[in-house]
C-alpha cells in the first residue's frame, strides 16, 4: 500500500501547467508573479471565464507531513480547538443528526473523536503514515492512511463527508468530489470548510505573501465554490459561519494595539502565568464552511 501511495505523491510533483479546474479555459490573467508571492506554490492566476483563483504553473506539491515535530506541534493545540470542533458538528447535526461520517485529511483525529463520542460512527482518510497511525492507535478511529481514490468504499456508504481545509490543496478538486458522490448516500451531507479569497480583511491588508501560503493550488470564494459543487452534481444547501481560535497571550498582543486603555487588558492578559494553553473562539468568517448535498438524478459531469 505504502509503494502504491508514494507513486500517487511522484505523479503529484510531475504536474507544471493546468486549466481551469472548473470550466476548463485556459484563458486566465495573472494576479501575482511567482517572485511577489515566493511562499505560494506559484504564480497566482484567475479564470477569465469562471473566475476561480488558482497556481499556475504549479512549482511543487504540497507537503506531507511525516514528521514527529510536525505531529508534536499540532497535538499541543488539540484541547484548545476543541470549541471549533464542538461548533462544527453541532452545524452538521442541524442537517443530519447520526450515521456514518468520513472526514477526508482528519490528520490526528481529534474532530473525530469528538465526533465518535457524540454517536456517530467515524472513518478517516489521512495521507501521513505518521500521522495516520497516531490517530488509530490513540482514537481507535479507522483511518485509510493514504488518498479517498485508493480506499475503495462501497458507493452510498456515507451519511456525511467533510472536509476542513482540505480541497485548496488537492491537484483536482473535481475529481475528489466525483468520488465524494460515488460514496455519499443519495441523502448524505458533503461539508467543506475553505479559506475565502473574497474576505474583506485580505483586501484590507494586501499582503499576498500572507494569503498565498505553500501547499495551496486553488483560492475559493463562495461563488466559485459553489460553481466547482454544481460541476459536480452537488447542491448548496447552506454557508454557515466559521471561527478562528485565538491563543489568550496572542489576543493581548492585539489588544496591546489598540490604544491605551485596551492596551492595560492585553498587557495583564501577556503578563499572566496561568492563559497558556487557554484560547478565545472568534467568527471571523475567514473561510467558507459549506453544506451540499449530492444531486443523484442528473447525468455525471464529463471529465475535466
Amino acid at each position: 500500500m505504502q509503494t502504491a501511495i508514494n507513486k500517487e505523491r511522484n505523479k503529484l510533483q510531475t504536474i507544471r501547467y493546468v486549466g481551469c479546474e472548473i470550466c476548463g479555459s485556459d484563458d486566465a490573467e495573472t494576479l501575482y508573479e511567482k517572485r511577489m508571492v515566493p511562499h505560494a506554490a506559484g504564480r497566482i492566476v484567475t479564470c477569465k471565464k469562471c473566475g476561480l483563483v488558482y497556481v499556475n504553473p504549479r512549482e511543487r506539491a504540497g507537503q506531507w507531513f511525516d514528521v514527529p515535530e510536525v505531529l508534536d506541534s499540532f497535538t499541543d493545540l488539540i484541547e484548545a480547538r476543541y470549541p471549533v470542533y464542538h461548533h462544527r458538528i453541532r452545524q452538521i447535526e442541524r442537517h443530519k443528526k447520526g450515521g456514518r461520517l468520513l472526514e477526508i485529511g482528519c490528520y490526528v483525529g481529534a474532530f473525530l473523536n469528538m465526533a465518535k463520542q457524540n454517536g456517530w460512527t467515524c472513518y478517516g482518510i489521512e495521507p501521513s503514515f505518521v500521522i495516520s497511525d497516531y490517530a488509530m492507535k490513540t482514537y481507535g478511529i479507522n483511518v485509510f492512511p493514504g488518498f479517498l481514490a485508493e480506499s475503495d468504499f462501497q458507493s452510498n456508504f456515507f451519511d456525511v463527508v467533510a472536509m476542513f481545509h482540505v480541497l485548496e490543496h488537492l491537484p483536482s478538486p473535481r475529481k475528489e468530489l466525483r468520488e465524494i458522490h460515488r460514496i455519499l448516500k443519495p441523502d448524505g451531507l458533503l461539508v467543506i470548510e475553505v479559506p475565502n479569497i473574497e474576505h474583506p480583511l485580505h483586501r484590507l491588508i494586501k499582503r499576498p505573501q500572507w494569503l498565498f501560503v505553500p501547499g495551496h493550488f486553488y483560492y475559493f470564494a463562495p461563488q466559485t465554490l459553489g460553481k466547482l459543487l454544481n460541476a459536480e452534481e452537488f447542491e448548496v444547501i447552506g454557508i454557515e459561519p466559521t471561527y478562528k481560535m485565538i491563543g489568550i497571550r496572542h489576543f493581548g498582543q492585539i489588544l496591546r494595539k489598540l490604544g491605551r486603555h485596551m492596551g492595560k487588558i492585553g498587557n495583564m492578559l501577556m503578563d499572566s502565568g496561568k492563559t497558556t494553553g487557554f484560547s478565545i473562539k472568534i467568527r471571523t468568517n475567514l473561510n467558507i464552511l459549506v453544506m451540499a448535498k449530492p444531486v443523484k438524478n442528473r447525468h455525471h459531469s464529463a471529465s475535466v
